[in-house]
């Protein structure tokens, strides 16, 4: 760990102190190098084999680390609350690109690099931007109206893995024009694999060695599991926008996604006595499947145009995601066939949101924006769940379990925007929230509606920001946030490998953080890179993480719950480099590393530790070469998602201690234009073939010093993946 964070702090300091040499260097070497305003034009994206936008933004310093994190790399499971302000870094025509339900990169690709006229980076103030940023912003500019003649792209991906040699085929085509004042948009794409994410547990096909000892540490079960994901996504996308003559512009845009999944779990065990002796060899096999394919709507729709001398802007979105699951767990042992559980999991989630924003000039280098956003979000949950009680064989139903939870929310706001000089500005905004949950469950004939809550914040926010030079910044963000509660922990559900019911905890609290935060930005001259830095302070009111609760039996389970206070501080560096100073002119380094402790009383052992989304630390290194001559480019990325994890539960009586680590990853890929407007690229998904680790502890729950009980520990491989991909346009 310490060499990585050393070399890290190396490069930045180099990067930093070799800045002259560096853009020395680039001024001899670098071709069609945009200016220092960071605007990139046609001029540049043509030494560059690019067909959509995802391919245009990666050869801009900087930017790697941008899409990482709006693709959710960082922060998994994390849901933006409502619209707000903030949220997103990467714009479409100065604005959030349309709707929720899409991540970045598949926006992105699905965007022609004909249609895009430039690519801005744009850091502090800008006008006709009034996204709030934690650093740089990147806004993608279509060609509109007549220079549009219409273009479109597809891709077309061939895929392979190394567990059992699994292959398939999908991809996307999507098209863009325009009619006179009218501009239309239309996409279909066709995932066949789960995203190969490290940090959620998706990936398609794994296997897993596991073993279950004693306290004594003799071996109590050993376990050999082969896991398999299916899953075949279709998503349906089309838009259309018109340009008003007085400039208002109307955008109204459509998603809808089908998807199925099954997933399988294959294990074989062997079960000991303290002696040593095999008690009994089997299979536990378990299946998880969508016994319909989940459907999810989003119709949105936006208006921007003058109003008495400044800008309105309306936008509106319904979105709707159903799903109905089905689980099933047994064991074949020699003569028998017992099944565990099984359970019918059915839930429909739903979100409408409206905002409106007008804005206006003060006086010269101030203006002002006020709006509000009203929000609705809902979910209806139904959970039928067996399990075998007594172990003779025969399932016992528990009562159905049917949970509604609603919140309506409102939000007013107010951002003043202050250019004191060319150097200098401040962005001050107050938002006050004011939202109501109302949630009503029935298990089996007994209803019960928990009170109505009533909950309301106000969310300040500042970001002060200093050019010292057009190419340096410094800026302070000082700001209050508040969490997207997750109704899915409102309700009761399925421990699948725990082979126990979940309580869902209806009174969770949304997590409110005041976040301290100063940066820095250097921009190097003639396009040679980007540095940015920064360090942050996080005090969290009602962190949200497993907690024990009383239940109406009288004894101790664990739900969703918050924890009074927590706080998270450490700092973060990414540097992004052409190596112009070592006659590589048309490559780029790219480094990002964060570092950060956290602190919060674990809820069952009373004990200071880490908090539980805290990965301690995270490094990522990519390189990119581009062959111009040869119209081709290669490179590689490395990705250490940080140590072991420690986690507090409680499984039945017992507690549960858990420490989880997963290894870092490696990808690589070589690509080539081809005649016609096509590129062809090969790439490599976790050529390290990482290793997930696990290990847990089990003893008596509310006893001091109470002894291990038994303790169970697992390594899990993932398997190696391969693409083919064919991308092109017309």
């Amino acid at each position: 760990m310490w060499t990585v964070r050393g070399g890290a702090l190396a490069v930045a300091a180099l990067a930093y102190l070799g800045a002259p040499s560096v853009a020395f260097a680039q001024a001899q070497a670098a071709p069609s190098a945009p200016s220092q305003n960071t605007t990139y034009g046609p001029d540049f994206f043509a030494g560059y084999a690019v067909n959509n936008a995802e391919d245009m933004l990666r050869v801009i310093p900087g930017v790697q680390a941008i899409l990482n994190e709006q693709n959710g790399n960082d922060q998994p499971g994390q849901q933006q609350r409502g619209f707000g302000s903030g949220g997103t870094r990467v714009l479409l025509n100065g604005r959030r690109f349309p709707g929720k339900s899409n991540e970045i990169g598949g926006n992105l690709r699905r965007i022609s690099a004909e249609t895009v006229e430039r690519v801005e980076l744009i850091s502090g103030q800008t006008e006709g931007i009034t996204v709030n940023s934690q650093g740089i912003l990147v806004n993608i500019v279509l060609r509109e109206g007549a220079s549009l003649a219409g273009a479109g792209n597809y891709e077309i991906t061939a895929k392979l893995q190394s567990e059992d040699a699994r292959s398939d085929v999908d991809g996307l085509i999507s098209y863009k024009g325009a009619r006179g004042a009218l501009s239309y948009s239309l996409g279909v794409e066709f995932n066949s694999w789960p995203p190969a994410n490290l940090v959620t547990f998706q990936w398609g096909d794994k296997s897993r060695d596991e073993t279950f000892f004693y306290a004594d540490g003799t071996v109590m079960e050993s376990r050999f599991q082969d896991h398999t994901r299916f899953q075949g996504k279709w998503i349906y996308n089309a838009g259309v926008t018109y340009d008003f003559s007085g400039g208002s512009r109307l955008e109204l845009n459509g998603y809808r996604e089908v998807r199925g999944s099954k997933q399988l779990n294959n294990t074989d065990f062997t079960r000991y006595s303290p002696a040593g002796a095999v008690t009994l060899a089997g299979l536990d096999f378990s299946e998880s499947r969508v016994s319909d394919p989940t459907k999810v709507y989003e119709l949105g729709g936006e208006y921007a145009g003058d109003l008495a001398g400044g800008s309105l802007q309306i936008l509106a979105i319904a979105r709707g995601e159903h799903r109905v699951s089905k689980d099933f767990r047994q064991l074949v042992t020699p003569g028998r066939i017992q099944e565990l559980n099984r359970t019918v999991n059915d839930q429909n989630n739903t979100e409408e949101i409206g905002r409106a924003v007008y804005n206006f000039g003060l006086r010269p280098g101030q203006s002002m924006e006020v709006g509000a956003e009203v929000a609705r979000n809902g979910l209806d949950a139904d959970l039928l769940a067996f399990f075998d009680v007594n172990g003779d064989g025969v399932l016992d139903p528990t009562p159905n379990q049917l949970g509604k939870v609603q919140e309506k929310r409102a939000e007013i706001f107010a951002t003043h925007r202050w250019t004191m000089s060319p150097a200098l500005s401040l962005e001050s905004t107050l938002n006050w929230e004011f939202s109501a949950i109302t949630s009503n469950f029935r298990i089996g004939d007994v209803r019960r509606q928990t009170p109505k809550r009533e909950l309301n914040f106000p969310k300040p926010r500042f970001d002060l920001r200093y050019r010292t030079s057009p190419q340096q910044q410094l800026r302070l963000r000082v700001e209050r946030t508040i969490s997207q509660l997750q109704f899915g922990n409102f309700v009761p559900g399925l421990n699948f490998e725990n082979n126990v019911l979940v309580e869902g905890n209806p009174f969770l609290e949304p997590e409110k953080t005041w976040i301290v935060e100063p940066g820095y930005e250097r921009r190097l001259p003639n396009d040679a890179g980007l540095l940015e830095a920064r360090a942050f302070y996080n005090d969290i009111t009602d962190a949200i993480d497993r907690a024990p609760v009383v239940l109406p039996s009288g004894a101790v389970g664990a739900v969703q719950g918050n924890i009074p206070s927590a706080y998270v501080y450490g700092a973060e560096v990414k540097v992004s480099v052409r190596l112009g100073f070592i006659r590589l002119p048309s490559s780029l380094l790219s480094l990002r590393y964060l570092a950060q402790k956290s602190k919060v009383r674990d809820p069952f052992t009373s004990e200071y530790r880490r908090l539980t989304s805290d990965r301690h630390y995270q490094f990522d290194v990519s390189y990119r070469q581009d062959l111009r001559g040869l119209g081709a480019s290669w490179g590689f990325s490395y990705k250490d998602t940080g140590d072991s994890i420690y986690s507090t539960d409680l499984i039945g009586p017992n507690l549960l201690e858990q420490y989880y680590a997963i290894e870092p990853t490696l990808e690589a890929f070589v690509e080539k234009s081809l005649p016609g407007a096509k590129t062809l690229r090969i790439e490599v998904q976790n050529l390290s073939k990482i290793d997930e680790r696990r290990a847990r502890f089990y003893s008596r729950f509310g006893t001091p010093n109470a002894p291990t009980l038994r303790y169970e520990t697992f390594t899990e491989d993932r398997e190696i993946r391969a693409a083919v991909r064919l991308r092109g346009s017309f």
